[in-house]
């Protein structure tokens, strides 16, 4: 059975939605992961069947071929185990809901916890711009996605916690943020140079610029 959903890679500021696709089948174990995917990425190969199985849940050895298209974007860090791991368990038929306009971005620990990662403001900003309705990220990251409005943002601890969310077992609520805090937030991350993914020589050169600028 081949699954499909969706999340985010960063290039700079700019925000590109990857397809995660996961083929399941009988054959020869093997677990390979296409599509310009880094060093890090391929880790997850060891870090979720680790995560899902001490999640409660099954990860039988087959032919397993997961794919993040488009195919000649670079993609790298390890928020893609999340979004990898999901696809495993709905190619698997271990649980089900619908795709449809949600995005969905974390490392996994392998424990099944999920562990917090950078950029997450532009994402989802620009996936709430793209029409993209729900985003499930590290509780960790939800503070800071939460600054856009007009998303809801589920933040989750860990596969065991997704895994009974979508199976009506014990939903995860909708991430709600004080007023006060938002404005705080705002401030805090108007200007920062960590939400910016690679671009050395741009942040440098600006960097530069601003130090210079203050003498």
């Amino acid at each position: 059975m081949i699954a499909k959903l969706y999340t985010a890679a960063l290039v700079g500021l700019d925000c590109k939605i990857v397809e995660v696709e996961v083929d399941y089948r009988k054959g020869n174990t093997h677990i390979s992961i296409v599509g310009l995917a880094d060093k890090s990425i391929q880790e997850a190969n060891d870090r979720i069947p680790s995560a899902i199985i001490n999640s409660g849940a099954e990860f039988i050895p087959m032919k397993i071929i997961m794919n993040l298209a488009p195919a000649e974007l670079n993609k790298s860090g390890p928020s893609y185990d999340f979004p990898l791991a999901l696809g495993y368990l709905l190619a698997s038929r271990q649980i089900h809901f619908n795709t449809k306009d949600k995005l969905f971005i974390g490392e996994l620990a392998l424990d099944g916890r999920l562990r917090p990662v950078k950029g997450i403001l532009p994402i989802a900003d620009a996936i709430h711009k793209l029409g993209y309705k729900e985003i499930y990220l590290p509780i960790e990251n939800a503070d800071e996605a939460s600054l856009i409005s007009g998303i809801k943002v589920y933040g989750v601890n860990t596969i065991k916690e997704i895994l009974n969310h979508f199976d009506g077992i014990t939903e995860i609520p909708v991430y709600q943020r004080k007023e006060k805090d938002m404005k705080q937030k705002i401030k805090e991350y108007a200007y920062d140079f960590a939400q910016v993914k690679g671009q050395e020589h741009a942040r440098r050169a600006l960097e530069i610029a601003a130090a210079g600028g203050l003498f």
